[in-house]
Parts: structure tokens; sequence; C-alpha cells
């Protein structure tokens, strides 16, 4: 039978439709972009429309627009595609495309192949695999590809897509664009970012950057000042839904990614994936290298409770209502991520669905709430220039990036300064004035000055936003909004200070670790509540020696006061270790792991352990050694401790007391300099600044950087003027960097 005579020709063109419709299907790129990235994104195993229209020409040009819907294409190859799609007239047909770049020195491609696409096309989903370098350069970022050789990580995905063509901007336009996240109002954003696996393998993994867009993003979101953020967040101003899908990355990098997340300010769906999905075999890597099979795991933990403080900080300061967590299917998982997530994602505030989706539960005053979404640039428009936030009487200067504000009110920016400051010979050094906002001072400033009232989701609207003080009275406490609290490392730093370089500062440093441990003695038995702590101190250092303890337990700061039969009992609960070298606070690390390991449940109680002199004690090794031996000892040690503190997360948390200092050799009696960017965005990782000396570099040696590494926060003392200070220079979970208070000493 010749095909003109074929039965199905002699169907109206209505049925022939529904039996296209019916074997028609969606790409299997959907069902693999959340896989393991592999040129095989596209390969389906079936193909039952391409046979259908094969059967005669009349079905041929009836499914040809369903065939090329979802069309695929090498990006060498572009020009072939498009001519290919123009001589068939097919252009209107094309929903999503997936290219596929394998760019390399010996074949370069073109990351600007989306030009001449979107000329042609106007696709809603663009979905792109390709090696890291090549992708970044197609969103007009650079990454830093120097560690590519320990992740091998040859491919990644990214998916950009829109719900419906509203608007088409004009070519010009979309040539002028120097990225394709901007060629569109696109507002789906999937990122595939492969495995960092085979990088576990080296004993300094966490100092490696993962070959990825959003390590450049996040350092820019984090350490950059305002005015270089602005374009990146304007570049994702459209996007409301994010996924996010890595395979073991590292509790650090997670955070980056966060943070660049966080600049998306309309974003209302966000979903993440740091483990291997249940068919993925990349677990079987661990059993090829020399990684501690433990480590990738624990950074998982760890990262989960960076995203969870993230997502309730964006729930309540931006537009987020969704979360989503395929890594709960994960039975080994669930258990340990369910506890992380439950007590940041509050059932008053967010809804779990008993699976892996948390919703934004609608608080009373929802009808106050406005879908948009202020940003600065809504205020640069309304105003012709930045907002600027001018604080009187202080060296800043901040510029505000986004804030949430609620229907009418958006204009009060008002700052409540506090009425009750404290009253030293050094307030004025020492204690900023209420600030003021610059916009006030125009025509509509009576307009915000009439409603002073704060909001009670902004970030900057209480005295406690900046002063220490209350958190350093109270020392730990059972709240994840705590500055000291359990699940933590916490370091204590001092400057570099030339001129007591040659004396006995034990005590400088000293004191505040001190102070918060005898607050935590003094609490616990008040509230009749069995604590231990342990310490670990070389021989010299006389800051917790046991008669200096009884001191500061005496001390008639404390309310009650003890005497000195309690305060002796109390220190009962006290056990000191003594080293001489850094082998020995391994040692003694080892034996309090597994006393407080083959504790009892019914046995649990607060425990903390204060860890003296470990930065002086490992420049021992690499002055007896050598660096590559330090640093291994190091990270081996600093490892323990945020297993420790992970796995005893409701009660236990660790002071590293360091005795070295940070920053290199200066006099702190010189006027401090300016920093000059945000007191609430003084840089993480490298950037890490003081609020009072901008300009000094406290971690300029590797061994710096990897005691920092360890620690979640990071409290440094110095001094401005005469006048001795403390602050918070870096807190990886918690909003709290750039607090600081005068540190009086004598508590």
């Amino acid at each position: 039978m010749s095909l003109s005579q074929s039965p199905l020709d002699s169907l109206p063109n209505e049925l022939l439709d529904q039996i296209i419709s019916y074997l028609s299907s969606s790409p299997p790129s959907l069902d693999k972009v959340h896989r393991p990235p592999c040129m095989r994104l596209t390969t389906s195993r079936t193909r039952d429309l391409k046979n259908f229209s094969r059967a005669s020409f009349r079905l041929l040009e009836l499914v040809r627009p369903q065939l090329f819907a979802h069309a695929c294409f090498n990006i060498k190859d572009v020009a072939d595609f498009l001519s290919f799609i123009s001589s068939l007239n097919l252009g209107r047909y094309v929903i999503s495309i997936v290219a596929k770049g394998m760019d390399s020195a010996d074949n370069r491609e073109d990351p600007f192949w989306w030009r001449q696409v979107l000329n042609c096309l106007d696709p809603l989903r663009i979905t792109v695999i390709a090696p890291p370098p090549f992708l970044a350069a197609m969103l007009d970022t650079q990454i830093m590809d120097g560690h590519s050789w320990a992740f091998e990580v040859p491919f990644q995905i990214l998916q950009l897509q829109r719900k419906s063509r509203i608007w088409v901007p004009p070519l010009a336009m979309t040539k002028q664009s120097a990225s394709l996240l901007e060629a569109r109002a696109w507002s789906s954003f999937d990122f595939n970012e492969s495995s960092s696996l085979r990088a576990y393998n080296h004993y300094e993994y966490f100092l490696f950057q993962v070959p990825s867009i959003f390590d450049k993003w996040g350092t820019v979101a984090s350490t950059r000042p305002s005015p270089e953020r602005l374009p990146l967040s304007r570049s994702f101003k459209s996007l409301t839904s994010v996924r996010y899908t890595a395979v073991f990355p590292f509790y650090n990098h997670v955070k980056l990614v966060l943070d660049a997340v966080e600049l998306m300010t309309n974003l209302r769906s966000f979903s993440i994936q740091l483990a291997p999905s249940s068919n993925d075999k990349t677990t079987e890597l661990e059993q090829r290298g020399s990684m501690d099979p433990s480590d990738p795991w624990m950074e998982i933990t760890t990262g989960y409770s960076l995203v969870a403080h993230a997502v309730r900080k964006m729930g309540n300061m931006a537009s987020l209502v969704e979360f989503h967590t395929s890594d709960l299917d994960f039975d080994a998982l669930r258990l340990e991520l369910s506890p992380i997530l439950r007590d940041e994602l509050d059932d008053r505030e967010w809804a779990h669905d008993g699976h892996c989706t948390w919703i934004k539960v609608s608080s009373d005053d929802s009808s106050l709430r406005d879908d948009s979404v202020t940003t600065r640039e809504n205020y640069e428009s309304l105003l012709g220039c930045p907002p600027i936030f001018i604080i009187e009487g202080c060296h800043k200067q901040e510029q505000v990036e986004q804030t949430r504000y609620r229907g009418k009110r958006f204009l009060d920016f008002r700052i409540q300064g506090s009425a009750n400051m404290p009253l030293t010979s050094h307030t004025e050094l020492a204690g900023p004035a209420p600030p003021v906002l610059a916009h006030t001072l125009l025509s509509h400033g009576q307009l915000a000055a009439a409603n002073p009232k704060a909001e009670p989701n902004q970030p900057h609207t209480e005295t406690r936003n900046w002063n220490l003080s209350d958190d350093v009275g109270k020392g730990f406490q059972d709240s994840p909004d705590a500055v000291f609290r359990s699940r933590t490392v916490i370091g204590f730093s001092k400057l570099r200070d030339i001129q007591k370089e040659e004396s006995d500062d034990d005590e400088y440093i000293g004191q505040l670790p001190r102070h918060l441990l005898t607050t935590h003695l003094h609490q616990s038995h008040s509230t009749n509540t069995q604590t231990k702590t342990y310490i670990i101190h070389p021989i010299n250092f006389t800051a917790f020696a046991p008669k200096r303890l009884l001191a500061s337990l005496l001390n008639t700061s404390h309310q009650p006061t003890l005497s000195r039969d309690e305060a002796i009992s109390c220190l009962d609960s006290v056990e000191i270790f003594p080293v001489y070298d850094f082998q020995a606070v391994a040692g003694a690390i080892d034996m309090i792991s597994d006393s407080i390991d083959t504790t009892t449940p019914s046995q649990i109680s607060p425990i903390l352990i204060i860890i003296a002199g470990l930065d002086t004690l490992a420049e021992g090794i690499i002055r007896a050694s050598n660096a590559v031996r330090g640093a291994a000892m190091l990270t081996s040690v600093l490892r323990t401790l945020t297993q420790l503190t992970r796995a005893h997360a409701s009660n236990l948390s660790v002071m590293l007391v360091n005795t070295s200092g940070l920053g290199t050799m200066t006099s702190q009696t010189t006027a401090p300099r300016r920093y000059p960017g945000s007191l609430t965005q003084i840089a993480q990782g490298d950037g890490i600044y003081s609020a009072f000396r901008g300009e000094t570099s406290l971690f300029p040696s590797l061994l710096m950087r990897m005691l920092d590494q360890g620690v979640d926060m990071h409290l440094l003392l110095s001094s401005v003027g005469q006048v001795p200070v403390v602050e918070v220079i870096k807190d990886r979970v918690g909003g709290h960097v750039g607090r600081w208070c005068v540190w009086e000493g004598s508590r």
C-alpha cells in the first residue's frame, strides 16, 4: 500500500491532533537537569513521535510543530541550527532549547551564541550544559578556575525559564546585553553545579574554590560594597524561583550560594539539593581516594544549618514563601537534617507538608503586605539618588541594598537609637548617634517622620542590632538568635600590637572568655543544672588558672553572689588540661571526645570546651617542621571540634582563645582608620575586617585563615583610642556581624 493510501490520511485533522498529543511527552532534559551533568541530557528511549511523522508527508507536516517544540544543538553548530529552523519556518513553534558546549583550548566557542538564537527564536526555556568557565562567560562573569584540577568538573548545567512571552526586547537591546541573564525577564533559575567529592581527597579541601558562578556571585554579595552588588542584584530582579543542585559542596561554599540568593529580592520559591540522589553512583568514589568518608556528610549537615537560617531570614526580610529540599528523601539524611530545619523553621511561621516542602504561614497583618518588593532600585527611581544611611558621630556611611517594607509605610527608614547608652568617659568615642537618612531631608521627609514606629522585621530597628553589651552580660543562652549559643565554635582574637608584644598579654585576651565561663557556671548553679567544662591551655597561660577562676566567680557583679564554698563547688565541674605542645592538645581533645561520646542520654548536660593558644602551638609545628604538616594537624583538630559541636548540637559549645593576635604588627594607639563599607556587610572569608580598622588585613597568613575557617563566630578585641572594644567580625550562621560594645574588662 502506498503512503498516499494510508488509512491515517483519511482521518480528520482533529483526530490526528489527538493522536499526536498522546504520543508527545515532556523533553528528557527536564528529568535529567538535576542529575550528574553529562551530554546524554537530551537522550530519550522513545521515538514514537518521530516514527509517527515518517508515516506520510501529511503527518510530517502535522507533527513537525510538536517535534521541534523542544530542540537541541551543539553551540559550535548554532549557525547551521538556525538556518535549518528558518528554512522550515519553525521558529514560532520552538518552546525550549538545549545548547551543548564543549569549549576547550583547541576548540573555542562563542559565549555570546545566545544573541543569534534570541534574534531568531523566543523560547520559554533555555538549558545549557557546558564547562564552568564557559557558563560564567555567558553570564558576564569570570570565575576562579585555578582549583579546577581538584574538582574535575567537566560540565555544569544552567536552566533559565519564564512563564510566558509577555514582552520581547528589541534586537538592539538583546545585542547590548552582556549576560544571558539580562536578555529576557527570566522567572526561574536552575543550576546544577555537579560534584565536589573528588576535592575531599586533599587535606586542605575546604581552602579550594569551587569553579562556579556562585563562588564569584557570593563573593561579590558578601565582600563588596553596595555599589558593586547593585548591578548583580538588578540582574536578579525578575527571578521568583531558584533551584540549586550540587553533590557534597563545602559548607563555606554553600554560604556563598546563600549570599548570592539573598540578592534575589523578588524570590518566592527556593529549592536545594546537596546530597546525591538515590540512583547516583557518586558515593562509590569515596572508596577510591584518601578522604575521610564522614567529611562530605558533615559538610552537608553544617551547610543545612546555614540554609535553614537563610530561609528564615529571607522569609522575614523578603518575599520567600516556599522552601523545598529533596535531600529529605534520603533516609539517612532525614534523621540528621529534620531537627536542624525544624529548629529554624518554626511551625508558627513555616508549615511543613511532612515531606520535603515548607510553606510560609501568612501573618495576621497579611492585608498590609504588598506582593511587590521595595528594593534599592525603587527608591533610587523615587528619590533620584541612592538612599544612604548617614550615622552622625561615627565613621560609617551605610548604603542599603535591599529591604522589604509593608504597604504604604515604605518611606519609614528611621532607625531607633537607644536612650540608655552606657555612660563612661569615653561614650563620645565609642557610641554612635542614632542614624539619620538622607532622604528624610527631602520634601517628603515629614511624611516618614510622622510614623517613626519601627517594623518588627526590620533589621536595624533596635539598639541590640549594634550593642553587644547585653549578650556579653548574659553569656551563653539557649536561643538560636543569641550571640553565645550551643552548636557553635566561637573564636576570640586580639589585634597584634607592637607595644604589647613583649608584655604578658594573657589577661587581655583571656578576660572575656573567662567572664563567659564564670557567668555560665553561675547560671548553672542558680538553676541547679549540672554542667561540664574542659579547659586546654599552654602550661604558661595563666588566664584560666584556678585562682583567677575562683576570683571571677566571687566577683560581686554576679547576682546573687556565691560563697567561697559554693564557688569551689562550681569549679568541681571544671577539668583543666595544661599542655606543652600541639600533640598534647590533640590528645586532650581525643580524650574529651571519647568521654562525651560515652555519655548516656540521661547524663546529658551543658558542655563547654575552651582551648587557648591553639594558634601559637600550631606556629610551633610550622617552625619545627613545615607549613604543610602544621596545616594538616590544625585541620584535623578543627574538624574534630566542628564534628563535636554538630553531633552534640543541643548542649555543646567550643571557645578558641587565640593568643598570637590577628593582622600585622601595628600600634593600637594610632587613630583608627575608617571602614569604607557597610557595618552589617563587613566581609567574610579573606575580606573580614574590623569595623574600626577597615584597612587592616586581619588574616595575612594561611595559618590565620585556616583558624578562621574553623570557627562559626569570631570576636575581635581591640582598642579605639584608649577605649577597649569587642566586636563580631564573623558570624557564619546568624546576622550579628558588625555588633560591638565597650569591654570594660573587670566584671
